[in-house]
C-alpha cells in the first residue's frame, strides 16, 4: 500500500490527484476474471490520452504487478504487452501515479512554504486488491482512505481562506482550505492521539495486571511446594515399626 502525503498544495497538485483518482477508478474497472493484463495500462492511457493529454509523458508503462510465490510475479506485470489473463483470487499491486509533473511557475509564485522550492512533483497510490469471480470488479484488501482531506494537510495559512477549485472530467468541486478546516483537522488528529493514548494506558494497565497474577501464581504454587515439603520432613520423623513373631506364629510390634 502507498499514499502520497500534500503539506500546504496548491490547486494544480489537488487537480491533479483528482484525475489521479479518476485514472484509479478505471484501472480497478477492467481488472476483472477474464480480461487480459493489458488492458490495465491499455485503459489508463487512453483515458489520459483524451481527458488530460498532458499528463501522458508523466504515466508510467508498469502499473503494478501480480503478487504469488515471488513479491513481484515477472509473468503478471501491468503492462500494455502481457496478454496473460486475470483470474478468480488472484492478487495484485496496483500502483497508479504520475512521475515528475512540472509545478507551473503562477502555482509556486502563490505557494506557502517549501513548496515554493520545487519545480516538479510526482503522486502515487498503490493497494492491495484481489480478483473476483464473474464479472465483479476486484475487492481492495488495503482500506486506508484516498480521499483528499486525508491525505492533505495545511499548516501555513494565508490570512484570508483560500478557495480551491478542481476540475474533473468537466465537474466543478469546490474545497475551502482556511483556517476552520485546519483546526478541525488538527481537533480530529489530537483526539486520534488521546484514544492512542488511552488504548496505551489500558494496555499498561492489563500487562500489569497480568504481572500480578503471574507473581501471585507463583507464590502459591511456592506454598504448595513448601506445604509437601514440610509433610515430607514430618513423615521422616515417623519412628520406624518393627514387628517381631513368637514361636507360636503370632507378631506384637514395638
Amino acid at each position: 500500500m502507498a499514499r502520497t502525503l500534500f503539506i500546504d498544495p496548491v490547486p494544480q497538485i489537488q487537480n491533479t490527484y483528482s484525475v489521479l483518482l479518476d485514472l484509479r477508478r478505471r484501472c480497478l474497472d477492467v481488472m476483472r476474471a477474464g480480461f487480459q493484463l493489458r488492458c490495465v495500462a491499455e485503459a489508463a492511457r487512453s483515458f489520459i490520452s483524451e481527458k488530460h493529454p498532458n499528463l501522458l509523458g508523466c504515466l508510467p508503462k508498469s502499473l503494478g504487478f501480480g503478487l504469488g510465490l515471488d513479491f513481484r510475479e515477472a509473468a503478471l506485470i501491468l503492462n500494455s504487452k502481457n496478454p496473460n489473463l486475470f483470474a478468480p483470487n488472484m492478487v495484485f499491486s496496483l500502483s497508479v501515479g504520475f512521475h515528475n509533473i512540472p509545478l507551473a511557475p503562477a502555482e509556486k509564485a502563490a505557494a506557502r512554504g517549501s513548496v515554493r522550492k520545487l519545480s516538479k512533483y510526482s503522486i502515487l497510490i498503490a493497494d492491495t486488491v484481489m480478483i473476483q469471480g464473474g464479472s465483479e470488479t476486484p475487492e481492495v484488501l488495503t482500506k486506508h482512505s484516498v480521499d483528499w482531506c486525508d491525505v492533505s494537510y495545511f499548516i501555513n495559512d494565508s490570512s484570508d481562506g483560500q478557495r480551491i477549485v478542481l476540475e474533473s472530467d468537466g465537474a466543478s468541486v469546490q474545497s475551502v482550505a482556511h483556517g476552520t478546516a485546519r483546526s478541525s483537522r488538527l481537533r480530529d488528529r489530537k483526539r486520534g492521539f488521546q484514544e492512542e493514548t488511552t488504548c496505551g494506558n489500558r494496555k499498561a494497565r492489563q500487562a500489569e495486571l497480568m504481572q500480578q497474577k503471574i507473581v501471585s501464581k507463583r507464590e502459591e504454587a511456592q506454598h504448595i511446594h513448601n506445604g509437601h515439603q514440610r509433610a515430607s520432613s514430618m513423615l521422616s520423623k515417623v519412628p520406624e515399626i518393627e514387628a517381631y513373631m513368637y514361636a507360636d506364629g503370632e507378631f506384637f510390634c514395638c
